[in-house]
């Protein structure tokens, strides 16, 4: 029996403050595309007011990787290469495009076709991280995208991957092939076959012919059993194509949702209506409507309500996204024998006024005119993430709610409430914000201890 295997991931990375600037518009690392195409091909909407922005790296983004490939065994001029895998004794294409939303990267990895003997070798070659030198040198591109820098070549903190995978059976079917598949898709070995019936039956809904398509909130399989005709091998790669699609847009929409970087009013008709955001396409609405089940999406939505984010973008468009608009200024007189200008805090006017207990107020307000708001937010929403992932004391889980408290007084333009809660954040989140890269927050925390 023999199986031909086409293997891919999606690979998700938050931006850094300075590689989101870096990958807003054009720069000397990236020329910046639309990418309603991206919609287009899945049957999708095109003036969906949400939508990814493509990043075509330069010579300069290219000459930066010129060591590793040498070092890794890569050829080839730009992201269509080929490199060594050792798992199957063989040198294979590699496709890489790169795609830029509000909070995050996604690396899109596309992996020529190759033969296998058995279904069950596929479970770990599914893994990236197995093989190692395509893995170093994928993480490196990643790395300095988020950072918007090359000399950034390792990632501080583990990227989200999702596997994509399309198997084609050159051979006969086997009786137990349903249950490897699922075994693959999850990347579990499953023993009971209640499992493996829900699996297949919340997929059924998307299911034309007998060309099968998986999906799970842990990748995208699609199978081609023996003897399908022409048009059914196009039509299973044309719905492997779109479900591979939706899983990265669903990803990105839950991180852009949770980073407090969209509204969710913006992104509710994307979520609830597929047939708005999918009109062209019975399947791919069917399939959306089970990821946006399997990422929990409609939870997302009500919790941005109940926590009334206040979104630092509406949308994205032209491959940037707007800032809020600061807070306007109010000035007032006052008059009597004697006339005082005032703008901003007042403690007390006039000859025989008093001011007492905000002293420290009048220190944080000042304090704050330093800040950059939108930056500061953008990199607290990276530190709190980074912090959970390494909490084990319960001071860590205060400090962790203490930088979440600055984190939405920062999207309020909040500065002297952002310098109290970063106050209270303490040493344990300056240290991560070090570590981890976040400089702006890393100053901002440093500022406020030391008041």
């Amino acid at each position: 029996m023999s199986y031909q295997v086409e293997l891919g991931w999606k690979i998700f990375s938050s931006l850094s403050p300075q590689g989101a600037e870096k990958t807003r518009l054009s720069s000397p690392l990236f020329n910046i595309k639309g990418a309603r195409s991206f919609l287009r091909t899945l049957g999708g909407n095109p003036r969906a007011p949400y939508a990814p922005t493509t990043l075509e790296p330069t010579k300069n983004f290219h000459h930066a990787l010129r060591s590793s490939k040498s070092k890794l065994g890569v050829e080839g001029k730009q992201f269509t290469f080929t490199i060594f895998f050792e798992k199957v004794q063989q040198r294979l294409q590699v496709t890489i495009g790169l795609r830029r939303y509000l909070s995050c990267i996604c690396a899109s990895v596309k992996v020529q076709a190759f033969s296998v003997d058995c279904l069950t070798e596929i479970a770990d070659l599914q893994d990236i991280k197995s093989h190692k030198w395509l893995f170093r040198f994928v993480s490196e591109i990643v790395a300095i995208t988020i950072m918007g820098d090359t000399n950034s070549k390792k990632l501080s903190e583990p990227p989200k991957i999702f596997p994509v995978i399309q198997i084609t059976n050159l051979g006969v079917q086997a009786e137990d092939a349903e249950h490897h598949l699922v075994e693959i898709l999850t990347r579990h070995t499953i023993e009971e076959s209640t499992i493996i019936d829900s699996v297949i039956q919340k997929n059924k809904t998307h299911q034309i012919d007998k060309t099968i398509v998986l999906i799970d909130r842990q990748g995208v399989l699609s199978y081609l059993p023996p003897h399908c005709s022409a048009r059914q091998i196009e039509g299973g790669r044309q719905r492997y194509n779109n479900a591979s699609s939706l899983i990265e847009f669903a990803s990105a929409i839950k991180r852009d949702l949770k980073s407090g970087l969209i509204s969710g009013e913006l992104i509710r008709p994307i979520i609830n209506e597929a047939q708005y955001f999918l009109p062209d396409s019975i399947s791919a609405q069917r399939m959306w409507a089970l990821l946006t089940s399997e990422f929990n999406m409609p939870h997302e939505l009500e919790q941005g309500k109940r926590l009334g984010i206040n979104p630092i973008s509406e949308s994205i468009s032209a491959g940037g996204f707007a800032l809020p608009q600061t807070k306007q200024v109010v000035v007032q007189q006052f008059f009597s024998n004697d006339q005082y200008n005032v703008t901003g805090q007042v403690g007390a006017v006039g000859p025989n006024a008093i001011a007492a207990s905000n002293t420290f107020t009048q220190v944080l307000q000042h304090a704050a005119c330093g800040l950059d708001l939108p930056s500061l937010a953008a990199e607290l929403s990276i530190l709190r993430n980074s912090m959970r992932k390494q909490a084990i004391e319960v001071e860590h889980d205060q400090s962790i709610a203490s930088i979440g408290t600055a984190e939405s007084a920062a999207k309020e333009h909040d500065g002297a409430k952002v310098l109290e809660n970063l106050k209270s954040a303490g040493d344990w989140a300056l240290d991560v914000a070090t570590k981890i890269g976040t400089n702006v927050a890393a100053k901002a925390i440093r500022t406020a201890i030391d008041l």
